[in-house]
């Protein structure tokens, strides 16, 4: 066994964010009687990654994200709405978009009959992400799930990872790796903490950064030989 300690991104890792993403999206826009179009969920999409790239940076915070973004959508798409509110009723639906990537239980199910210890570090909001889980297929192979907006730090400072590895008593982090999705917060995340790192890439997208990924994987399933040796 290489590792037995197996730290996961959620988002785009294990849950299939951009199709529960879509799912709330358009509850939300229903339920505010506001058009529907394909083209503005793509432009949520995008207004709402630049602040989460601005919080991984330290530039802005968790709770004003949630509300800017949208204040930045409906201005762009001159509608005048409630934007806390809003983001109240997307984020209830998103928590119940607890859809899974193709291979992640077979994957959580293989290591830990393998006797490794499975946690979720995402950077994710809370509520969301423990309703999600607790209604997903894998929910019972996950030993805890670590979340930025608990802890204190984001991804990628190593702060996050020291809080994580602190609660959870470990010192040898040799037994630990890390597999995400994203470069920014999951592969730069693994290296400032110090800990081997695995790149998800379905999309098999060039790496700008190979020296952030020890190994990648096209598929979940790839990953439990890396695991196990």
């Amino acid at each position: 066994m290489n590792y037995d300690i197996i730290l996961m991104d959620a988002d785009e890792t294990l849950f299939d964010f951009e199709q529960a993403e879509a799912h709330a999206f358009r509850h939300a826009m229903e339920e505010f009687h506001l058009p529907y179009h394909e083209e503005d969920r793509l432009l949520y999409r995008t207004v709402n990654q630049s602040l989460w790239d601005a919080l991984e940076r330290g530039e802005t915070t968790q709770d004003a994200l949630k509300v800017e973004r949208f204040r930045l959508l409906f201005e762009q798409l001159g509608f005048t709405v409630d934007c806390e509110a809003f983001n109240h009723t997307f984020l209830n639906a998103l928590s119940d978009g607890y859809f899974t990537i193709d291979g992640a239980a077979q994957l959580c199910k293989t290591l830990h009959e393998a006797g490794c210890k499975l946690y979720i570090a995402t950077n994710g909001i809370g509520t969301t992400q423990r309703k999600r889980l607790a209604h997903s297929d894998i929910h019972s192979y996950i030993s805890d799930l670590f979340i930025s907006e608990e802890l204190g730090f984001h991804k990628p400072r190593a702060e996050f990872f020291d809080a994580l590895f602190a609660k959870l008593e470990i010192t040898d982090r040799s037994r630990a790796i890390l597999l995400g999705d994203s470069l920014t917060s999951d592969m730069q995340g693994g290296k400032n903490a110090g800990i081997s790192t695995c790149w998800f890439n379905p999309r098999r997208t060039p790496c700008p950064k190979p020296q952030l990924c020890d190994s990648e994987i096209h598929t979940l399933t790839q990953f439990i030989a890396i695991v196990t040796g």
